[in-house]
């Protein structure tokens, strides 16, 4: 079973418009191209997947790849802020989601992929508020490389 590319860009584009609003002119010249990238990318990743060349976790990493290529490409546009990128390619995923997950059999991409923002449990030392709680000790140093060749000044290299 496969997908109309056009549809799902179609659908994305739309999902983005929606998103965004007035920005969406602002935008489009790069928006429009990315978005079409990203459904022949999960069109390709489909048929790899249903074929058996690729495991579902590779084609959630292929999605990924060109989901970020495709923020960062929108992020070029003069004066759109970095949060409107993301939530550009996001309405795109939100809006294409239900279509391609049901179509792959398991949830290829998400409505997002937002950071936690969370506070961190330890601090950069390795030591946090909570007693008897520290990041896992570094292994041992590694062993010195062996020496391949001695300069007449008798310096290793």
């Amino acid at each position: 079973m496969t997908f109309d590319v056009g549809s799902l860009t179609k659908t994305m584009i739309d999902g983005v418009r929606t998103a965004i609003g007035s920005r969406w002119s602002a935008i489009r010249a790069v928006a429009e191209p990315e978005l079409r990238k990203i459904a022949l990318t999960l069109e390709d990743v489909r048929q790899l997947h249903a074929d058996g060349v690729i495991t579902a976790d590779r084609a959630f990493q292929l999605v990924e790849m060109q989901r970020n290529t495709a923020l960062n490409v929108v992020g070029t546009v003069k004066g759109l802020g970095v949060l409107t990128a993301r939530q550009a390619i996001d309405a795109a995923a939100h809006a294409a989601g239900a279509v391609v997950n049901r179509l792959v059999g398991f949830q290829l991409i998400g409505s997002s992929t937002s950071v936690s923002q969370e506070p961190a449990k330890s601090s950069p030392t390795g030591s946090t508020k909570e007693k008897g709680n520290t990041r896992p000790v570094s292994p041992a140093k590694p062993a010195p490389r062996p020496v391949k060749a001695k300069f007449k000044a008798g310096k290793d290299l």
